[in-house]
């Protein structure tokens, strides 16, 4: 599944997003539920909303197995409608690397330049989120 997973985030970064979401669903379905499967099912909530594909439904199917009150689960329950994005993002500021991952899935959710700005400022170098944030900026400038 880490292969399909690389790939699909390839895929969103050059903006296929409806091929990143082919190989973001093949991964989470091969895959272990282990700590990488909350952002496997971020990446692939934002594939699907990008493509233009339903994608609500398949969230709330693919965050039945998780733990939404470990992190990154706030950031998913906010997708669901569950809790407030607002409240998401303003409890991530205890925490850089929690701050830096909100600052991307929501900036990039709703376009926000913003939010991705943020995110390139404080997320960590090493973080996949950095220069995803990155690459987001700089589709939201074409």
């Amino acid at each position: 599944g880490t292969a399909l997973t690389a790939r699909g985030r390839a895929h969103y970064a050059q903006g296929a997003y409806a091929e990143a979401a082919a190989d973001l669903s093949t991964a989470l379905s091969l895959g272990p539920n282990d700590n990488t499967t909350p952002y496997t099912v971020l990446w692939l909530y934002l594939s699907r909303t990008k493509a233009g594909q339903p994608a609500g439904d398949a969230l709330t199917q693919d965050a039945a197995k998780l733990d939404k009150a470990a992190w990154p689960g706030p950031i998913v329950s906010a997708f669901l409608g569950e809790t407030a994005p607002d409240a998401v993002l303003a409890e991530s500021r205890a925490d850089n690397g929690h701050a830096c991952e909100a600052d991307f899935y929501f900036g990039a959710y709703s376009n926000s330049r913003n939010l991705l700005e943020q995110a390139v400022a404080i997320c960590p170098k090493d973080f996949t989120e950095a220069g995803a944030a990155k690459l987001e900026l700089e589709k939201l400038s074409r």
